[in-house]
């Protein structure tokens, strides 16, 4: 059970965070129906990827946790 103020999402907390910085890239990645608020909000150049086969506003697919960690080795 999740009990939190209906006008707070993640989307809504990414966005705010995002017009305080100068970010040259931006990578958000989630697994779950939560994190879709998110992708929403992103720039459109941000790498967004859905963790999961699931239907999303993300623009790129992972098909695993496996597949997240070995990009973000790749990343580092």
């Amino acid at each position: 059970v999740e009990i939190k103020p209906q006008n707070i999402n993640k989307g809504r907390a990414a966005y705010g965070w995002l017009q305080d910085k100068g970010c040259d890239f931006i990578l958000t990645a989630g697994d779950d129906t939560t994190d879709e608020d998110m992708f929403h909000v992103m720039p459109d150049d941000a790498w967004t990827l859905k963790v999961g086969m699931d239907i999303t506003e993300a623009h790129f697919y992972l098909k695993g946790v496996k597949e997240m960690r070995q990009l973000l080795r790749e990343l580092a």
